[in-house]
């Protein structure tokens, strides 16, 4: 009887044993996925470096090589060559010969040695608060993982966007300016309008004909014209400008 009832309790804590890692394991998925979510986020809105501190910790839960990706990828656009280079070499080593994103990261790794030898000081930029350790040797590489963050990430290789916030900036300066020379073209339209009433009523009641009004009159509709083309002109280029630089 006893060794029955004895058999029935390990039986009851063996699964015990099992669910507690199962459990934590699964918690720190959740953790390392937020710290993806906020990561992501962080990237599109050009916050590079709060990005990194993010898929950094994230990768300390979870150990998911794409987050090696995300984080070299963050390197690059602060123009960290050196800590984006070892961040991919970081994940070579991590994933299997097979992993489908191998083809890509060395084609990076390529164009980071030649960026490297054209601008060498970027090779020791200033330390970083952010440091990754490498994976324990006991850790599975996350080769096709289905729930690792790093299968969605958006950050996949691709190069640096260049720098368009001069165009958006010209293209909001011109704009202003466009709309700036259409409100002078209003004014200059109603002042013109109302010489044009005056001489219409001048007329009307037989007075002396008042060519300095008339004259002035001239002016202003020559001036309306003008603002009104050039301003519609510098508005439409700016926006064209604004656009393009968002892109």
């Amino acid at each position: 009887m006893r060794v029955a009832m004895a058999t029935a309790m390990v039986a009851a804590v063996v699964p015990a044993i099992y669910a507690a890692p199962a459990r934590a394991d699964e918690q720190a998925e959740q953790r390392a996925r937020g710290h993806y979510e906020i990561g992501q986020g962080l990237y599109r809105l050009g916050d590079y470096r709060a990005a990194i501190k993010e898929f950094a910790a994230g990768y300390e839960l979870a150990r998911k090589p794409g987050f090696l990706v995300n984080l070299g990828q963050s390197y690059r656009k602060l123009g960290e060559l050196g800590h984006a280079r070892e961040m991919y070499q970081q994940f070579l080593a991590t994933v299997p010969p097979g992993d489908p994103k191998r083809a890509q990261v060395e084609a990076v790794l390529v164009e980071i040695e030649e960026q490297l030898r054209a601008h060498p000081e970027l090779e020791s930029p200033a330390p970083t608060t952010t440091a990754i350790a490498p994976p324990a040797a006991n850790l599975p590489s996350g080769a096709g993982d289905p729930a690792a963050p790093a299968a969605t990430a958006p950050v996949v290789i691709v190069r640096p966007r260049p720098e368009r916030r001069p165009m958006r900036i010209a293209g909001l300066t011109l704009g202003g300016l466009g709309l700036g020379m259409l409100g002078g073209g209003v004014a200059f339209a109603v002042v013109a309008d109302s010489n044009a009433r005056d001489l219409t009523a001048l007329d009307r009641m037989g007075g002396v004909f008042d060519g300095a009004k008339d004259s002035a009159y001239s002016t202003d509709r020559l001036l309306e014209g003008v603002f009104f083309g050039v301003g519609g002109a510098a508005l439409a280029t700016g926006i064209v400008l604004y656009i393009v630089g968002r892109r």
